[in-house]
């Protein structure tokens, strides 16, 4: 099937992707803005005669080398979104492999570098193969419920939603050099904030901005600082902060953070980048 691809503008994107598969609150409209503020960020969509198949984000850097396409900071998820999913084998087998190869090629002409980070939702990642992408296994976990300690204590924990608070935790907790200026992450927070979809948590020892997908009714644990920190989650837990959503804990994919998020008592998910990755002679 003849596909093409075009770009389009905030508004149209949002009044067609809400119903699409894999999307999240890191491709929302509100979402993409506030990141279009300091990023290149454009979106696309792939159709055929039949109207819309698909919509994707790109985040694009110009180098000296050629255009780079970057996840955002902070982005857990930047993938394709779907019109559908069909049940049957033969039918998503013939309506992605033409969307997905219209995808990759699109990427493969106008990018010499890309690692994108695909929703979970994603299981099946063969289309991407079969088109020459490289996929990579990643993993986080997901929590429905908090297990509450008896010595557990709520009267410190507070919404103070305080952007330069929780940026100093930030500064603190990193070692080396910081990936984003003070500047920029504030934007970010202020703007996420001021769009309804996140909130700052905080009590003595830890900071937690929480990003909320009511889409799909997940909670993610944006950023993390502080110490203690599971003592805060469970705060936010026991007072329905959470809006009694599913937890992503974004991510478990080294040794030290698996081993603490597990503690959690999650649901270990897979999810996969895809990517091509060209070396610069």
């Amino acid at each position: 099937m003849l596909m093409k691809v075009d770009r389009v503008d905030f508004n149209f994107y949002e009044t067609e992707c809400k119903n699409f598969f894999g999307y999240n609150v890191f491709v929302s409209k509100d979402y993409l803005e506030t990141f279009s503020g300091l990023k290149n960020i454009k979106i696309f969509s792939i159709s055929s005669e039949d109207g819309i198949e698909a919509f994707f984000p790109v985040n694009e850097k110009k180098t000296p080398f050629g255009k780079f396409f970057l996840t955002p900071q902070f982005t857990q998820y930047f993938n394709i979104i779907l019109k559908s999913y069909p049940k049957d084998e033969k039918g998503k087998f013939y309506r992605y492999r033409d969307v997905i190869s219209t995808y990759s090629n699109f990427l493969k002409k106008n990018y010499v570098y890309f690692s994108l980070p695909l929703h979970y939702a994603f299981e099946d990642v063969r289309f991407f193969r079969w088109n020459g992408l490289k996929t990579e296994p990643f993993y986080t976990y997901i929590v429905e419920s908090f297990k509450e300690r008896e010595s557990s204590k709520i009267e410190d924990l507070k919404i103070d939603n305080d952007a330069k608070k929780l940026f100093r935790g930030y500064k603190e907790s990193y070692k080396g050099k910081l990936p984003i200026s003070e500047k920029d992450f504030i934007y970010i927070v202020e703007s996420l904030k001021e769009k309804g979809i996140l909130k700052i948590f905080s009590n003595s020892k830890a900071e937690i901005a929480v990003l909320f997908d009511d889409f799909n009714k997940v909670s993610y644990l944006y950023i993390i600082t502080g110490k203690d920190t599971y003592f805060l989650i469970e705060q936010i837990f026991q007072e329905g902060y959470f809006k009694g959503y599913s937890v992503d804990l974004l991510g478990a994919n080294t040794e030290r953070i698996a081993k603490y998020k597990s503690k959690l008592k999650g649901v270990l998910k897979l999810y996969f980048k895809v990517g091509k990755k060209y070396v610069i002679l």
